[in-house]
């Protein structure tokens, strides 16, 4: 992630995961996209924190999208 993104660019994860919470933690933007209800309520509470880092508290947009068949 490091490599492809910046911070404050906006990270699609196609099956909510792991990419999300890394994405807070470097300070990008997430959308995080999943047909599971219940996947996405609990990545929803995981990356529900707010921390400071060296540059103040963080502001990071996070958009959750589910049925997406529909």
């Amino acid at each position: 992630m490091l490599c492809y993104s910046q911070e404050g660019d906006m990270v699609l994860d196609q099956f909510v995961g792991e990419t999300l919470f890394e994405s807070k933690l470097l300070n990008r933007n997430i959308v995080g996209v999943d047909d599971n209800d219940e996947a996405l309520l609990r990545w929803c509470e995981k990356v529900s924190f707010e921390y400071e880092s060296d540059k103040g508290k963080e502001s990071i947009k996070v958009i959750f999208l589910n049925n997406i068949r529909d």
